[in-house]
């Protein structure tokens, strides 16, 4: 964190990244599309931020797009499922 606590931008995508995990894992089965999450999320998200994170989930395997809806790839509910028990 910078002085005057303030994150870093690489901070701020990975709290970003793991909201959108959050919020993928407790959809999970259920599935929305972009647009849909982006709304879910709240006021403090923008397409610009939703759509970095995405891109960082999907750049570590964790997300994918199937269609126009998003979801958690097979190995991150996996993941969720073991680290949440």
């Amino acid at each position: 964190m910078r002085r005057g606590g303030e994150p870093t931008p690489a901070e701020r995508q990975t709290t970003l990244e793991a909201s959108l995990f959050d919020e993928l894992a407790e959809l999970h089965p259920d599935r929305l599309t972009a647009a849909e999450l982006v709304l879910s999320l709240g006021e403090r998200w923008d397409e610009i931020a939703f759509a970095d994170a995405l891109a960082g989930l999907r750049r570590s395997g964790l997300a994918r797009l199937n269609g126009d809806l998003v979801e958690l790839t097979h190995a991150a509910v996996n993941a969720h499922e073991l680290l949440t028990l």
